[in-house]
């Protein structure tokens, strides 16, 4: 105990602005490592608008002198959209995000392929170091990003292919036809439960606990309660098959696309309507959908025509 108080007693004696310049000299990783050092130090980080104003300033003049005027005018076309009013948050997904268009722009490539699975990969997640993949061989493996080797491996009960998935800690989440399958990661790997019993084939989910919901063909959102075991709710949005589903936690927000060309935004509380999203270039059959949070709020949807089109979800 006497330890532990003479280090927070070191970690605070320098005082709040002397600690600010110090992290102001930082690049935006050993910041973020700097973050995780201590509550006091990430509160103090998390809540300084000048920090991370200084932090933006600082880098743009250091990404102009690296990748030049030119890549600067593309980062500059994909910021996010200047205000009168910066609150700490814009000022540090700013930063950020000017950070990652130019590691884009500019950054090297590395690109490790192998082979997963004997059948056609339909879809991946990946959680730290780890990546789930699920194919049409019936299976899911958990792989390591370090090594490539998978580690865990589970297989469908029937002979329909993954087409989506998700996984924690505890938990594999996977649909495959009409049904939705839970296995435990507990050392056995054993089937948990399997719901369905609506007759519609599956074509998305998105997991939040203590829910899931799944993109229905019949173009409604399906709600499912994962330890009571049964269908809670059903949203109706679209007209066609529901390819892609995603929750914003933090805006309480449940976005889903589909294969008739619309965008939705729902609460995700009350399943109340809250936007039919459209775009300047006409939406095609929609594909795919990801929602991007940690401070973005994005919303990010891939069509048929080949085209990306993303949404900031704070203004709805």
């Amino acid at each position: 105990m006497e330890e532990s108080g003479s280090r927070r007693r070191l970690i605070r004696g320098f005082g709040d602005d002397v600690l600010l310049r110090i992290f102001a000299h930082l690049t935006l990783r050993s910041l973020a490592q700097c973050a995780v050092v201590c509550k006091y130090w990430n509160k103090l980080i998390e809540s300084s608008s000048l920090l991370w104003r200084t932090m933006y300033t600082k880098n743009y003049k250091t990404l102009k002198a690296t990748v030049g005027l030119t890549f600067m005018s593309k980062i500059a076309k994909l910021s996010l959209p200047r205000s009168n009013n910066e609150t700490v948050t814009d000022w540090k997904s700013r930063a950020v995000q000017e950070e990652q268009c130019a590691q884009l722009l500019s950054g090297s490539i590395s690109i490790q392929p192998w082979k997963a699975h004997r059948g056609r990969v339909n879809c991946c997640r990946m959680m730290m170091d780890y990546i789930a993949s699920g194919s049409s061989d019936r299976k899911i493996r958990i792989w390591s990003s370090k090594s490539r080797h998978y580690m865990e491996e589970y297989t469908l009960p029937t002979s329909a292919a993954i087409v989506d998935l998700d996984f924690d800690t505890n938990k594999i989440l996977g649909i495959a036809g009409a049904e939705l399958y839970i296995w435990r990661r507990d050392g056995k790997r054993r089937l948990l439960r399997q719901m369905g019993g609506h007759n519609q084939r599956l074509y998305s989910m998105c997991h939040v606990d203590p829910e899931v919901s799944v993109g229905c063909e019949d173009g409604a959102i399906r709600i499912f309660d994962l330890y009571g075991g049964g269908c809670s709710s059903i949203i109706r949005q679209h007209t066609e098959a529901v390819t892609g589903v995603g929750v914003n936690a933090d805006l309480h927000l449940l976005a889903s696309c589909s294969r008739d060309g619309t965008v939705k935004l729902c609460d995700s509380f009350s399943g109340e309507k809250v936007a039919s999203l459209s775009s300047k270039s006409s939406l095609a059959e929609a594909h795919c959908l990801q929602v991007i949070s940690d401070g973005l709020n994005k919303l990010v949807v891939g069509t048929a025509s080949g085209h990306l089109h993303c949404w900031d979800m704070r203004w709805f």
